[in-house]
């Protein structure tokens, strides 16, 4: 007997069970079965799922549309934010190229192209080497690419957000870690996490769905997330995905109390996800999911993959065709019942802003290109460090 049938004879209701109880017992087991059948599937071998297709893409607000009020409302309803160039691309553009020309510098970029990854380093075509920017602090810290990640306006908006939410408790461990980069004189009372996530993520490469709160919730509680494209990020290049609602949604309690309470590893790269598979979340945790497998789909021979993007919009065109001018009066998407998946084509200046109990991931890279991208963590002035930045090297995070 094959290690699949010894667990499922384990699994296997007994009779002295009611009849209704054997049913969804039966029912369970045969979605569970249907998604596992799905996942081997998938033609997508980093990512092995699927997310539901959303009826719309995710929404986003602009300066010109929206007033920094009227984001934070949206903020704290949706639990992200985001806002389209909201950094000039002529910065965003000197931190890409900076980071390119490191890459090429080391191998990891064509000579003879901008960004696509070099044949030398995709030689198995599913994977690539990974450049490892994580630690490079030269880097990420450099003039040209802090000119992007800490520019004014971000900060201008983290303060907005961040207001009425510090402590005002001054930890004193925060003196020993490195006070570069200082809070901006212009908003003082907000102050950026020590470290930056410099990512070049290459063809085959995703990061499952998972919260901050496991890598940093045990510092400061109101952490906030800045994602930033240093590329133009598509749905194919590996697009940031996230499940509105899902921070404070009564129907991911059980997620956030069992998962979300969990301290994990300390950087995304090594644990911390809720599962391999995304579209397994709704039967981990009894949440409806919006557009997923019912017991009713009968197409069993065809991944679901194959009919359309695997983010969660079927249709790239959707990712144009909507109108951003009523989105904070817009309540027909915004079901906290459910799993909903949304994402969208990312250009230069774009941001998405989180806290650490929004569930998000990233999309595979099917390309042959690098995506890469920032995260900064912002918190208000005073409040603690996670502890892991405690230390006289921050670099080693």
């Amino acid at each position: 007997m094959t290690k699949r049938k010894r667990r499922e004879t384990k699994a296997k209701p007994t009779e002295h069970q009611p009849q209704d109880q054997r049913h969804e017992h039966q029912k369970k087991q045969k979605q569970l079965e249907k998604e596992e059948q799905h996942s081997r599937r998938c033609r997508l071998p980093a990512c092995k799922s699927y997310i539901a297709a959303d009826k719309r893409p995710m929404r986003s607000v602009s300066t010109s549309t929206h007033t920094l009020s009227q984001m934070k409302r949206i903020f704290t309803r949706d639990g992200f934010i985001c806002v389209r160039q909201l950094v000039p691309t002529s910065a965003v553009t000197k931190a890409r190229n900076f980071v390119l020309d490191a890459l090429r510098h080391d191998g990891f970029v064509d000579p003879a192209s901008r960004d696509t990854i070099s044949s030398n380093n995709n030689n198995d075509s599913v994977t690539v080497t990974s450049p490892n920017l994580l630690r490079r602090r030269d880097i990420a810290f450099s003039p040209a690419v802090a000119g992007a990640t800490m520019h004014l306006n971000i900060v201008e908006l983290i303060a907005v957000l961040l207001e009425d939410t510090s402590t005002n408790n001054d930890d004193s461990n925060n003196a020993m870690v490195s006070q570069f980069p200082p809070p901006n004189p212009d908003f003082p009372a907000v102050s950026q996490v020590p470290h930056a996530w410099l990512r070049a993520v290459g063809h085959g490469q995703s990061t499952g769905p998972h919260v901050d709160r496991v890598y940093l919730g045990a510092g400061s509680q109101n952490v906030l997330t800045v994602w930033m494209p240093l590329t133009r990020v598509d749905i194919a290049r590996g697009a940031l995905c996230v499940a509105p609602t899902s921070h404070t949604g009564s129907a991911f309690a059980r997620l956030r109390d069992e998962y979300g309470s969990v301290p994990a590893g300390k950087d995304g790269t090594v644990s911390g996800w809720v599962t391999e598979f995304p579209h397994c979340i709704a039967s981990k945790y009894g949440i409806k999911v919006s557009g997923g497998l019912d017991d009713d789909d009968s197409n069993d021979d065809e991944s679901i993959c194959e009919s359309g993007y695997e983010c969660g919009v079927k249709n790239e065109e959707d990712l144009e065709n909507i109108s951003e001018n009523n989105y904070e009066e817009d309540s027909t998407e915004h079901d906290n019942s459910e799993i909903r998946w949304v994402t969208r084509n990312f250009e230069l200046g774009d941001v998405v802003i989180f806290g650490l109990d929004l569930l998000h991931l990233t999309l595979n890279n099917t390309t042959d290109k690098w995506r890469i991208s920032c995260e900064t963590r912002w918190q208000p002035t005073g409040d603690p460090y996670p502890p892991f930045f405690h230390s006289a090297n921050p670099s080693n995070v």
